[in-house]
């Protein structure tokens, strides 16, 4: 099975809507009743309950810790910031980026400079504008000044988490047991279930993530070089039509960060293009899950 499954998009692609789409289609149907403490199946009133199921892989971003800063900062909670209504939405006058102009033109002539809203020189008032900044403006800036200490800041702090699991221990001892594995027989602890030839010989055994947020090419990296699968979610422009980046006259192209733009040449393992229904999307999902034999 694929251990680390990696989605690539622009902003509302569909990249959170595909990593739902594989948790729901990697979960496991329930066959079993629940059971009460005496081995009978567990009804609810006059249903029988079925046995609650979980897909084995967890949902990720490179972003996750850059949300638990920015949530300290604003008191947004978390889970918050993956709704497009917040992200778009104003911070409060207190985060407005302030622009100061000098109108009276003495710095031109001569090295005063402005200090408390007047010009050093003449006393004429600083002009200031502010700027209001969106939950998606702080994210961005926040992230990119990291970024700028550590280019691979949102990176280490991700894959901090992403360790083998532990592996089967060996304990020694005198009971003969067979080993649940290759089924030959050893000698060792009384519930040692695995002998030491298949305890030795296991892999690392890595966590099933899928990181929903692929953006920067040292990201793409990483992900290549532990074996990862990329994803890249193309979607026309609601503004221009264009699948694959912009027109010119497109605002979209005027304004897109580069961490919307960094990717954009680089080579998937499967592209979908979102550009029809909600079951669509599922079908094209489908097929890549049964090309990695996932499900």
């Amino acid at each position: 099975m694929t251990n680390l499954i990696t989605i690539s998009g622009k902003k509302g692609s569909g990249k959170n809507t595909v990593a739902d789409i594989i948790v729901n289609l990697t979960t496991p149907k329930p066959d079993k009743f629940e059971e009460d403490e005496f081995g009978r199946p567990y009804k609810e009133g006059n249903n029988w309950v079925l046995q609650s199921t979980k897909s084995p892989y967890k949902l990720k971003s490179f972003a996750y810790k850059l949300k638990e800063i920015c949530s300290l900062m604003t008191g947004i909670p978390i889970e918050d910031f993956d709704k497009q209504e917040v992200k778009s939405s104003y911070l409060d006058s207190k985060w407005d980026i302030i622009n100061e102009t000098q109108p009276c033109g003495c710095d031109w002539i001569m090295d005063h400079g402005h200090r408390d809203g007047k010009c050093n020189n003449c006393e004429a008032p600083t002009e200031t504008t502010r700027t209001p900044q969106t939950v998606r403006d702080l994210l961005v800036e926040v992230g990119s000044h990291m970024r700028k200490l550590n280019p691979e800041v949102w990176v280490d702090a991700l894959f901090q988490d992403y360790k083998s699991l532990p592996k089967f221990p060996f304990y020694e001892g005198n009971y003969m047991n067979r080993c649940s594995l290759c089924e030959n027989i050893f000698i060792g602890d009384k519930r040692q279930p695995v002998c030491k030839d298949c305890v030795d010989k296991q892999e690392d055994n890595f966590p099933l993530w899928i990181i929903t947020d692929l953006r920067t090419l040292n990201e793409y990296e990483v992900v290549k070089a532990r074996g990862g699968k990329t994803i890249r979610i193309e979607r026309p422009c609601s503004s221009c039509g264009l699948i694959k980046g912009h027109k010119m006259s497109c605002m979209n192209n005027k304004y897109e960060h580069y961490s919307e733009t960094d990717l954009d040449n680089a080579e998937f393992n499967y592209t979908i293009i979102n550009d029809s229904s909600l079951e669509d999307l599922i079908r094209k999902v489908e097929v890549i899950l049964k090309a990695e034999n996932i499900i």
